[in-house]
């Protein structure tokens, strides 16, 4: 697969990801520290919104 081709697919997928629904507007958001060496660790019970707070 050609690189050229890798970024057109990645480019699409990030469309698509920033156009879905991302339900209600979180409070929570703008207060996690915002980290580029490290990993942020969101954790919680299932299906409490984790995958969604992080979209």
């Amino acid at each position: 697969m050609k690189l050229s081709e890798l970024r057109d697919i990645t480019r699409s997928q990030k469309e698509r990801v920033e156009a879905l629904d991302t339900g209600l507007e979180r409070e929570l958001l703008p207060s996690l520290p915002d980290v580029q060496s490290h990993a942020l660790i969101v954790s919680g019970i299932r299906r409490c919104g984790k995958s969604t707070l992080l979209r």
